[in-house]
């Protein structure tokens, strides 16, 4: 299709300097010698020219607009298909709504590009490069002379080129913040009102706005003078090559037809320079949005599988965690010396002070991050020596906010197991409890959800969330304070259910719920990255320390303790 497209612009391209170009035998062999016949053929030919050059036009228009976007999707596609690739760490490192922007606003200046400012920039070229040639067929002195010009013409941009992408990348880096201060606060605008920060947030707003402005002046103006500065040097130009053009039509040296054809050929040079300088601003803008875009490409994720990965054997003897260390910052870390040993088809639950490590532990588990030191095992097996993909098969996690997406409730579950079949994802929610509630809704498991589960209460959310670990068949569930949003009852239920899953997979609960430790076959203590105490609920209630005072604030707290 490129091809295609660089040869249909070609034709269009030589199409104007041709017409041009035509002014001299018009005058010189047909008007001035009042040739008829040599009159009805050059415009006969000009006819069958504009035909065809109307034809390759359409054409052309049709195929750009195909093109264009087919190269911007392949470009988010690709966007996408890295940014999955990439560990929690990037995520941590730039926001939400700053990534967004390079799919839309990023993707879209390309897009542009692609769509409006080649084929202006080719055309342009195009332009160029056949009326220089024609010039030098009428007269090589004064062609000479134009391309002495355009030498200028193009060299002088390229000395404020590099500064006006290098603010027009400032502005775009700027917007990216925008777009994700944005983003978090209509994702927390409960927050605001609640809090009363309505004022603070737009202050804070208007002063990103007020860096965009002083950016974007900056950025623009400077992108906007590269535009110019070609376009005044060859008008300049022009007129003085019209000057000696005159004069030597008035000498006898050139013919008027000449001198005719070689002035509208230097005008329509000047129009192909404009159709280049016209789009400097889009290529500055385009340029630095592709910057943004290649940053995220150039990422490389920090968890990645070592070319030697084997596949990951089902878990058979337990997960065991040997001296590891383990921290977001390295002078802060999180985890410090842990060791523990918890068996397969055990329930194990890990409690503590918010801020002890708890959600450390279980993205280690999951190999979200590596440890600084130290080895997790799933039986015998390092899990940096086996592909991720093997070993997340494994896990059936539930998360703390149960992430739902806009589809089914039959989907939703199914995004546990891509390949799993009706019937399996009916035993999963009849496993997590949630499947009499399922065929109470009017169409049952093809129910829709709306964006993040709206419908459904908390408890429910998270059973369809238990559903979707579940189908997996994991040998491994882990949740991550899947509770913390659940009423008594609701959150009793779960219990309950977790209590008739163990001795089927290997449970691993992160909670501050301390009657969930009650049902827990271990339970370990966490405080500032260490394993302060580890045992049975009543041994550890009885050994007194940290677990007995969290068990004792429970209490003065009223929490109900329902089995």
């Amino acid at each position: 299709m490129a091809v295609l497209i660089l040869c249909s612009t070609f034709f269009e391209a030589a199409f104007d300097p041709v017409i041009r170009y035509s002014f001299k035998f018009l005058i010189d062999k047909a008007i001035v010698p009042r040739d008829f016949s040599y009159l009805v053929a050059i415009l006969s030919i000009l006819g069958a020219v504009v035909v065809v050059y109307a034809f390759l036009c359409i054409l052309g228009d049709l195929w750009w607009a195909r093109f264009g976007t087919s190269v911007i999707n392949d470009i988010r596609q690709n966007l996408f298909d890295h940014t999955m690739t990439l560990s929690e760490e990037f995520f941590r490192r730039r926001m939400t709504g700053d990534v967004l922007n390079c799919f839309l606003a990023d993707s879209a200046g390309l897009e542009h590009s692609l769509v409006t400012v080649v084929p202006y920039a080719l055309l342009g070229t195009g332009g160029v490069v056949v009326s220089v040639l024609m010039l030098f067929s009428l007269h090589w002195p004064l062609a000479l002379f134009n391309i002495a010009g355009l030498a200028v013409c193009f060299v002088l941009p390229r000395f404020f080129m590099k500064g006006a992408v290098r603010r027009g990348f400032a502005l775009r880096q700027q917007e990216g913040r925008i777009a994700g201060r944005l983003q978090e606060n209509l994702a927390s605008h409960s927050i605001i009102q609640v809090f009363g920060l309505e004022g603070k947030v737009s202050k804070d707003l208007a002063g990103e706005l007020k860096k965009l402005l002083q950016l974007a002046v900056r950025a623009n103006f400077l992108s906007y003078f590269v535009q110019r500065l070609p376009n005044v040097f060859f008008i300049i130009l022009a007129l003085i090559i019209l000057g000696f053009g005159t004069v030597l039509a008035y000498r006898g040296t050139i013919t008027m037809g000449t001198l005719v054809s070689y002035q509208i050929l230097s005008l329509g040079l000047s129009s192909s320079i404009a159709n280049i300088t016209w789009i400097t601003p889009n290529i500055v803008e385009a340029l630095a949005g592709f910057q943004r875009i290649n940053r995220i490409l150039d990422e490389r994720p920090v968890i990645r599988d070592d070319p030697r990965a084997k596949e990951l054997p089902v878990l058979s003897e337990g997960i065991r965690f040997q001296e590891v260390t383990f921290g977001y910052e390295k002078d802060r870390p999180a985890l410090q010396g842990i060791s523990f040993h918890i068996p397969k088809n055990s329930f194990a639950v890990f409690v503590g002070p918010s801020g002890a490590g708890k959600t450390s532990l279980l993205n280690l588990m999951c190999r979200v991050y590596d440890p600084d030191s130290g080895t997790v095992f799933f039986d015998e097996t390092d899990i940096r020596t086996v592909r991720q993909n093997s070993l997340r098969r494994q896990i059936g996690l539930v998360p703390q906010v149960a992430t739902l997406f806009e589809t089914t409730i039959r989907e939703n579950i199914r995004l546990g197991n891509l390949t799993a079949g009706d019937e399996e994802i009916e035993a999963a929610a009849r496993k997590a409890e949630i499947h009499d509630f399922i065929t109470s809704l009017p169409l049952g498991y093809d129910s829709p959800i709306g964006e993040g589960g709206e419908g459904l209460s908390e408890g429910q959310k998270q059973r369809v969330a238990l559903a979707r670990a579940l189908v997996r068949n994991p040998a491994v569930i882990i949740l991550d304070e899947a509770t913390s949003a659940l009423d008594p009852i609701a959150e009793a239920g779960v219990f309950d259910t977790l209590s008739r899953l163990s001795g089927e997979s290997t449970i691993i609960a992160v909670t501050h719920r301390l009657n969930l430790a009650r049902r827990a076959e271990v339970v370990f203590v966490i405080e500032e990255g260490r394993i302060v105490a580890s045992g049975a609920h009543e041994a550890l209630l009885q050994q007194g320390g940290l677990y007995a005072e969290l068990w004792l604030k429970k209490k003065d707290d009223a929490e109900p303790a329902i089995d």
